[in-house]
């Protein structure tokens, strides 16, 4: 009895073929976008020419999400010494002054410009991350014991003893760079005529992002 009770029944399965169509899981491409950002235009009128040690800056808004600096450009004057040493920093911006304040990037980058009268562009070698603040693009004027320049400039506060390079600019006439430009750390106002206006330093940058 208990022999017949284990004893079970073969089951045969019946083999169907089951067809699995191919999934393709196709990406979007991506274009990659490069855009000029800051006092792009072609020609520049008046310049700044500082004393060593002296920084000016010119804050970048931030264009779009994920972002980042590909290369930062200045434009040297034919006067002055156009080939004199300056640094580049760059500043991330307080949340609350609006003003330069830590580092960007913490490391001295020191060069110059071959000659006068037209753009020099610094191609950083990594990625530099655009902060959703923006940021703020410095030259600060460095000392040239070689060929030490020692000019006197009057400008808004008397004259004043200058040395280096000239960094070229134009006027704000309508006021809207007044809260992005400033020399360490206090936004230019400049007088002309009636109207106050900011003389916009020659300063741009290339923003790279994809879309």
């Amino acid at each position: 009895m208990f022999s017949e009770l284990i004893k079970q029944e073969r089951i045969k399965l019946k083999i169907k073929d089951y067809i699995i169509n191919n999934v393709e899981v196709i990406g979007k491409k991506l274009t990659k976008v490069v855009t000029e950002v800051g006092n792009v235009n072609r020609r520049q009128g008046s310049g700044y020419q500082y004393a060593n040690g002296k920084e000016l800056a010119l804050r970048i808004l931030s264009q779009a999400n994920k972002s980042y600096i590909k290369s930062v450009s200045f434009y040297i004057g034919k006067k002055g010494i156009p080939t004199s040493p300056f640094g580049i920093r760059l500043y991330n911006v307080d949340s609350v002054t609006k003003k330069p304040t830590t580092l960007l990037i913490n490391r001295d980058i020191i060069t110059h410009a071959d000659k006068g009268g037209k753009w020099y562009t610094y191609t950083f070698t990594k990625r530099i991350k655009v902060p959703e603040n923006g940021f703020f693009i410095a030259m600060e004027w460095l000392p040239d014991s070689e060929r030490y320049l020692e000019e006197r400039v009057k400008g808004q506060n008397g004259v004043i003893i200058a040395n280096g390079q000239v960094l070229k600019g134009r006027a704000d006439r309508k006021n809207e760079w007044n809260d992005r430009v400033y020399e360490r750390w206090f936004p230019i106002r400049v007088w002309s005529g009636r109207k106050v206006s900011n003389i916009i330093p020659g300063i741009k940058c290339e923003l790279v992002y994809y879309e």
